[in-house]
């Protein structure tokens, strides 16, 4: 009896073994009847609504009619070219068709209309400003003008601006000749003032840098009436003192003036320049996303931050919503953000909770402004939608190889309804604004990284050597949102520089808007 028991348990064993061999085989050669898979596959996406935005990411979803989820070995097509990804960035308008293949099975189609940028109102009136103190410059001195409308957008890139007549490109313009010049601009069919700018046709005097750190040397130039460079004849006096051949430098922090005499004896109109010791600018990170009902509280602290402090340079790393970014993903996994809201000290320091009380502020401001050897300046050019970017760096120490510089383009302005469970806390600057929050503005939102997200690494730099990085033309169009709200203002963009040691701690940081510049500090 127990040996028949035995051999009927074990023929039952065998027979299971063939049966599940059987299968297995079937499955994985594709030829096993209604084991072998599904006779059809379904492609979705998280977009309900055929329509998006340049700049937003949709996720795809393939099933069978067997009512499982094949996404993972289903390769996805766009125009009949396969993704690398499950998901895709629009990065342009127009419509686009997208299908999924499995084996010999090929999905339904689907199409998204992607919308183009919306454009800011129409003002009634547009300023033309400039950099100049005053209406008077010299030979060779680079101006800056900015267009401003009266209903407070800025239209600098949308606008052409003409000097005697003569469009420029940008908003950027060298004069080399003397005389008046009269520049005025044009935004669709509306004239700005004019700007009368005298350029000076006598002798001149130019310092090659405005800002030095201490023992950088600084070189001066003088030109005659001529324009021709006579430096070799001149002298120099800086804060009245006769320097010895065209250059200074200084141990000491301050205001210098310089002034050059020619042989004949005529003296320049004096120029200034600064010797500076570095300051740090605080790296906040806000990890954050539109269904994250508390992380508003964050918000409250950034607001609180930028009221007391302009030593402050703040990133929002969006995560799964329509604001987030491919490297979003990649810079969650890296510093482990599992619970939000997370933000982040100098990228390597979490802040506790609560984020936006003094104790949590006084860790950043405490930071924001110390004293710092490295030195971050960056210079953009705006025209129309393209963006030019150049970032420098400085130290009073050397940078030592392997060291990294991080360059983020980021988008102010952003309109989404924001999840926020403080709508009942009368102490919260979101109390009774709604749950959701629907005209929620959201600012500092990372676009892009322009070099990998953690930095791309230096070469040794020698103390007090000013380094060059140029990062090319961006097109900040593809940046824009077509949900209700939103227009697109290439002047809501800004550019954040970070230098970062080899364990990705933040050294300093440097922030400027788009179309603008910012000296060393």
């Amino acid at each position: 009896m127990k040996y028949s028991q035995s051999f009927n348990s074990l023929a039952g064993l065998i027979i299971t073994v063939i049966f599940l061999f059987s299968c297995s085989s079937d499955d994985a050669s594709g030829e096993g009847g209604n084991t072998s898979g599904p006779g059809s596959i379904q492609l979705s996406t998280n977009n309900s609504t055929g329509t998006a935005a340049v700049n937003e990411t949709v996720y795809f979803k393939v099933e069978g009619n067997d009512g499982k989820d094949y996404t993972s070995q289903s390769t996805i097509y766009l125009a009949g070219e396969a993704l690398e990804r499950k998901s895709f960035q629009f990065s342009g308008s127009g419509t686009h068709e997208f299908t999924a293949k499995m084996n010999k099975l090929t999905s339904n189609k689907i199409s998204i209309n992607v919308k183009k940028p919306q454009i800011a109102s129409q003002p009634d009136a547009i300023t033309l400003t400039s950099n100049l103190e005053s209406s008077k410059t010299d030979i060779n001195k680079n101006v800056i003008f900015r267009v401003l409308g009266d209903n407070g957008f800025e239209y600098t890139s949308l606008s052409t601006i003409q000097i005697n007549g003569e469009t420029i490109s940008g908003n950027q313009y060298t004069f080399n000749q003397g005389g008046e010049h009269d520049v005025i601009a044009s935004f669709n069919e509306l004239n700005s003032n004019t700007l009368s700018i005298q350029v000076s046709s006598s002798n001149y005097l130019t310092v090659s840098r405005d800002k030095a750190l201490k023992g950088q040397e600084v070189n001066f130039q003088f030109f005659g009436s001529n324009g021709e460079d006579a430096t070799a004849d001149a002298t120099f006096y800086v804060n009245g003192s006769a320097v010895n051949g065209n250059s200074f430098q200084s141990d000491t922090e301050g205001s210098f003036e310089v002034t050059a005499k020619a042989a004949s004896g005529e003296e320049t109109e004096p120029k200034t320049f600064e010797v500076f010791t570095p300051k740090r600018k605080a790296l906040f990170e806000d990890y954050t996303g539109t269904w994250c009902g508390w992380c508003p509280r964050v918000t409250n602290a950034i607001l609180l931050l930028k009221e007391r402090t302009e030593d402050l340079a703040v990133v929002a790393i969006h995560f799964q919503d329509k604001m987030m970014i491919d490297e979003s993903k990649d810079l969650v996994a890296h510093f482990e953000v599992e619970f939000y809201p997370h933000a982040r000290l100098n990228r390597v320091s979490q802040i506790p909770f609560p984020e936006d009380e003094e104790e949590q502020l006084l860790l950043v401001l405490n930071t924001a402004g110390e004293e710092s050897p490295y030195s971050i300046a960056i210079n953009t050019e705006l025209n129309n939608d393209k963006l030019d970017i150049e970032v420098k760096l400085v130290s009073e120490v050397q940078i030592p190889q392997g060291y990294k510089l991080v360059v983020y383009l980021l988008q102010n302005g952003v309109i989404f309804p924001q999840e926020n469970y403080l709508n009942n806390d009368p102490q919260s600057r979101w109390y009774q604004k709604g749950e959701p929050i629907k005209d929620f503005i959201h600012d500092d939102v990372l676009q892009a990284s322009l070099t990998n997200v953690f930095g791309d690494e230096l070469n040794a730099i020698s103390a007090l050597e000013e380094v060059s990085f140029k990062f090319g033309t961006v097109d900040l169009s593809q940046f824009s949102y077509s949900a209700p709200g939103n227009f697109y203002n290439p002047n809501n963009f800004e550019v954040v520089a970070i230098i970062t040691r080899p364990d990705n701690t933040a050294l300093n940081a440097q922030k400027v808007t788009a179309g603008h510049n910012v000296n060393f500090e």
